[in-house]
């Protein structure tokens, strides 16, 4: 599957849940997951803007932004290492970010791993928890916290639409796994 061919698929899924998250809940920010801690807000407030732009190239000067948020999209750059520089080179220096994103544990099977429904919805797009890591601290990011980490069983019905007759004892016996993660990390 070629980026583009992903990134078109993502944009038909996800148009309408956007424009209507936005209508809903346009000040949410950070959630229950406190990332950012002591600082004492949990809104963005009226100083914010929705910048069409792609996270692999963002449409912004060095050292613009304070605090980056986002919500379970990193899975689904298909260049991660470019989208955390591009967050690295827009944050000011003591800057951070707090991120929600799905990560592996193991190898998904092959079937699932190249399908675009399992890919909008955020688990094809996934890497192991330890390489999503490490590519945060290769682009220098200081004070990774991982805040939260949370499995997430997808059903039965869903995965046997993927799978051979072996492999749901992998996701089963604990071999693969698919988790929720909160992560942030500060630019020095």
């Amino acid at each position: 599957m070629k980026s583009e061919d992903l990134k078109e698929g993502v944009k038909e899924k996800y148009g309408a849940i956007a424009n209507q998250s936005l209508q809903m809940a346009p000040l949410s920010c950070c959630g229950s997951s406190g990332c950012c801690g002591e600082n004492g807000f949990s809104m963005i407030g009226d100083e914010y803007q929705h910048v069409k732009g792609d996270i692999e190239e963002m449409p912004f000067t060095d050292s613009t932004f304070d605090v980056i948020v986002s919500n379970c999209v990193l899975n689904l750059v298909p260049d991660k290492n470019k989208a955390f520089s591009e967050m690295m080179r827009v944050l000011k220096p003591s800057g951070h970010f707090c991120v929600s994103d799905v990560v592996l544990k193991g190898d998904l099977p092959e079937a699932m791993k190249h399908d675009v429904v399992l890919y909008t919805g955020c688990v094809s797009g996934a890497i192991a928890l330890d390489d999503y890591l490490s590519i945060i601290a290769m682009q220098g990011f200081n004070n990774i916290t991982l805040h939260k980490q949370k499995e997430i069983l997808i059903p039965e019905e869903i995965t046997d639409q993927y799978l051979s007759a072996a492999e749901p004892a992998r996701l089963k016996n604990g071999d693969v796994g698919i988790y929720s993660i909160t992560v942030s990390g500060f630019k020095h």
